[in-house]
This record gives C-alpha cells, sequence and structure tokens, in this order.
C-alpha cells in the first residue's frame, strides 16, 4: 500500500514542479498560443479561483500553507484504510497539494500556466499540473467509493 500511494504522490509531485520550472523558464518571454490551449505565466497568490483574496498578504500565506500541511497528514490517515482506486486519488491528491504548497511556502504565490479557452472570449481559471492532479484523485476517490457501496449493496 505505502509503496504505490507514495510512489505517485513522488511522480506526481515531479511533474508538477518540473513543469512550473519549465513555465518560469520559457514563459517569462510570453505566452505560447495554440488557440483553445495556451501556456501563459501567472503567480496566484490566493487560494483556489482567488479565495481568502481580502486577508493580508502575510496572514493567508500562513493559513494556506498550515492548511497544507494538515491537509497533507489527513490524506495520509486515510490512505492507509481507502480502497486501492480511492488510494490511488489520495495520492494524486497529495502530490498536487504538496506541489502547490511548496510554491506557496517558497515563492508566496502558486505557478500556474494553463489557460483553456472553453468559448469565445471564455477562459477558465489559469491552472497547473498540480490542480489536474487534485481533480483527478478527487474523481478516482468518487469512483472507489460507488466500486465499494455496489460491493457491498451485492453482499
Amino acid at each position: 500500500m505505502r509503496a504505490r500511494f507514495f510512489a505517485l504522490t513522488a511522480v506526481t509531485l515531479f511533474l508538477d514542479l518540473a513543469t512550473k520550472v519549465w513555465a518560469l523558464r520559457t514563459l517569462e518571454g510570453g505566452p505560447i498560443l495554440h488557440g483553445r490551449l495556451n501556456f501563459v505565466l501567472a503567480h496566484n497568490p490566493h487560494g483556489a479561483m482567488g479565495f481568502l483574496r481580502q486577508l493580508p498578504t502575510d496572514a493567508r500565506r500562513a493559513l494556506l500553507v498550515a492548511t497544507g500541511l494538515a491537509a497533507s497528514v489527513v490524506i495520509v490517515l486515510m490512505a492507509r484504510r481507502a480502497s486501492p482506486i480511492a488510494r490511488a486519488g489520495l495520492g494524486l491528491i497529495l502530490g498536487g497539494a504538496l506541489g502547490n504548497l511548496i510554491d506557496r511556502a517558497l515563492r508566496g504565490s502558486v505557478v500556474d500556466f494553463i489557460d483553456v479557452i472553453y468559448a469565445p472570449g471564455r477562459h477558465w481559471h489559469t491552472f497547473n499540473v498540480a490542480d489536474i492532479a487534485v481533480v483527478a484523485g478527487a474523481a478516482l476517490i468518487v469512483l472507489g467509493t460507488r466500486a465499494v457501496d455496489r460491493e457491498q449493496a451485492r453482499a
């Protein structure tokens, strides 16, 4: 259990940090535009989608780092009792959370760089690989929970 969980966490964290280094080095000179999928360097000092924007910078940073650390502990504890699918989801979430936590602790903001245009003139919030991992992990947890529920219903 632990080896696969922590390996998935480590791979997710590595991919997130590596792509952020790429974005910092490559996108400082300007965005790479491809139409609906663009790469644009952005620094998000707030929480997800501007959450906690109203707090002073130091208070927001401390609160988000402390919350990230606490969530990481809870995720590791949850993984011990999770189904294999849910455990994989938790590994993705932990890797993504740690990637954004490291950004926030070192830079005071999270590096975002993926920009999706979903309709003419409409952009989704700029995001990064950590965000993708968190969403994919949440989806796996839902799938894992539904699979367990179906098995229990059959018993």
